[in-house]
């Protein structure tokens, strides 16, 4: 019976830590005055979907993954600022969560601290489509266009 209720809390601790990776994403897309069309939390089949102020807000099963889209074109600067959200978001909650930690030293407190550290640090690191890659690519391209 501990088996299951420890994956069952690494599973919605696991979806938190996504919801938090794209909400940062979507607050920052907010505030460069974009309205996004979509924002979608987890991967696999569709457990929950909602449309709020134009916006399609869809929760799926694995929480693994996720995008914010929207159309308009960004400057260099506010595509940097949008794709670090996310991992700001995560690095700012791992944070908050160690101060929490610091106060009570709740045994299973530094498992949720990892995992959202996880969650912040692995997209920063450049491969596939992560926000990391598309960072350094917006690097490479105002990098590109200075020499211009």
């Amino acid at each position: 019976m501990e088996v299951i209720k420890v994956v069952c809390l690494l599973y919605i601790a696991s979806y938190f830590f996504v919801f938090i990776h794209e909400l940062g994403h979507y607050i920052a897309v907010r505030m460069c005055n974009i309205r996004p069309y979509n924002c979608i939390v987890g991967s696999g089949p569709e457990l929950y979907w909602k449309t709020y102020n134009k916006t399609d807000f869809s929760f799926r099963l694995l929480p693994f993954g996720g995008q914010v889209a929207f159309k308009r074109i960004v400057t260099n600067r506010q595509q940097i600022a949008i794709f670090a959200a996310g991992p700001l978001a995560n690095l700012v909650l791992a944070a908050a969560i160690y101060a929490v930690y610091l106060r009570t030293h709740i045994d299973y407190l530094p498992a949720y601290i990892f995992l959202s550290l996880y969650y912040g640090v692995s997209n920063l690191i450049p491969h596939g489509r992560s926000d990391g890659k598309i960072i350094q690519e917006t690097l490479e391209e105002i990098k590109r266009l200075k020499k211009n």
